[in-house]
């Protein structure tokens, strides 16, 4: 599974966060902190927060 994948999956989860993306209520490099572990185990690799970012910027 890649990173944009593993982050969809998250996203799917927790429908809350899409509704929040979308206000842009939600600060990005926290939310990327708290994905982070769920997104590295899909992943099985290190995932660095900058690049959680991005994923989560680009996903629009």
């Amino acid at each position: 599974m890649n990173l944009r994948e593993a982050l969809e999956e998250a996203l799917r989860k927790r429908p809350f966060l899409e509704e929040a993306l979308q206000e842009e209520l939600i600060n990005l490099s926290s939310l990327a902190r708290i994905l982070q572990p769920e997104i590295a185990a899909s992943t099985g690799k290190e995932v660095k927060e900058s690049a959680l970012v991005m994923a989560i910027r680009r996903r629009e």
